[in-house]
């Protein structure tokens, strides 16, 4: 207990948690981290009414160069996820200074990325290049802490989600062992598999669900 009033204590002391009108600007570090690579996963929370908020999220990623394959190599990728959804929550703790509570959000999103690079003549595996796109839903279940205006924001956030992926291809992990590793989905809306490997065999359109692993939101309140 004492350690979470003096987290709340770093936002201040004075307002209580969540007056509106209350507005969190965030980012998304562990995807940029892990990947080290250019993501920038941002967003919003914005109060709509008592326990009832608003989330924006925008994820816009580059890169070069992913995996080689034989005959080809992938020049770029170029891509955004965005979604945007309402999150009910209640608070667990309340202080003057701050707030400690829990949210589910269902939330709608779409991605797309476009790979550009050379293609090759015939046979082999190889870079398959074009633009993808994704559409569909998640749920997002977290624990959110805040202090007063001007104060941090922190939440620990995990979801998952199901779209429809178009013009959606395949990676494969390992590309000098193709047949020990099966080729797996590589959708817009996992930058870290599009940006690490570049697509390969014939795109079409697929039903994707997997989870949501930001895992950690930090910024500021307003």
């Amino acid at each position: 207990m004492r350690l979470l009033q003096l987290l709340l204590l770093l936002g201040g002391s004075v307002a209580f948690a969540h007056e509106p009108p209350f507005t969190s600007v965030w980012v998304q570090p562990v995807a940029p981290i892990v990947g080290r690579a250019a993501i920038v996963p941002v967003g919003l929370t914005r109060d709509l009414a008592p326990s009832l908020d608003l989330m924006v999220e925008l994820t816009p990623y580059a890169g070069g160069r992913g995996t080689c394959l034989r005959t080809s190599c992938r020049d770029s990728v170029l891509g955004l996820i965005a979604s945007a959804g309402v999150a009910f929550g209640r608070p667990i703790v309340s202080t003057p200074a701050g707030e400690l509570g829990w949210f589910v959000s269902p939330k709608a999103l779409a991605a797309v990325a476009n790979e550009t690079g050379a293609t090759p003549g015939t046979g082999g595996i190889h870079f398959n290049p074009g633009l993808s796109s994704e559409i569909g839903g998640g749920l997002d279940f977290g624990l959110e802490l805040h202090g007063k205006r001007g104060g941090i924001y922190v939440a620990l956030v995990a979801g998952w989600q199901l779209t429809a992926g178009f013009n959606v291809g395949y990676v494969i992990t390992l590309p000098d062992d193709t047949e020990a590793v099966p080729p797996e989905l590589s959708p817009p809306g996992q930058p870290l598999r599009m940006m690490t490997y570049g697509t390969i065999l014939a795109r079409g359109t697929h039903l994707v669900t997997g989870p949501n692993l930001n895992l950690l939101r930090i910024g500021l309140a307003f």
